[in-house]
């Protein structure tokens, strides 16, 4: 199967679309996942053209990454507040809401 989707001729699709799904929030900082949902190219008119084939039910607030195809994905493990007795940021994964 091929990355192109619609008319032939058109442009193929230079990047991934990846959701970010939330998981909880605490003290200002946002915790969740990145989940790959579509692909993203230029048409032929040099304006953005992005395809979302899927929508999480729960827990997207909106965020949206486009990664070239074949580089790796934003933060690919699923991330998880800050519990107690752990020994830092290195164990938590979070994600701070303000560097978006």
């Amino acid at each position: 199967m091929t990355e192109e989707i619609g008319k032939a001729g058109t442009q193929p699709f230079t990047h991934t679309a990846y959701l970010f799904v939330r998981t909880g929030m605490r003290k200002g900082r946002v915790f969740g996942y990145w989940k790959d949902g579509g692909r993203f190219r230029l048409d032929e008119e040099g304006g953005p053209f992005a395809f979302i084939d899927m929508l999480p039910r729960g827990g997207w607030d909106g965020r949206i990454r486009f990664v070239k195809i074949g580089d790796p994905p934003p933060g690919n493990e699923p991330r998880a507040p800050l519990r107690p007795g752990a020994e830092g940021e290195d164990e938590t994964g979070e994600d701070d809401q303000s560097s978006s």
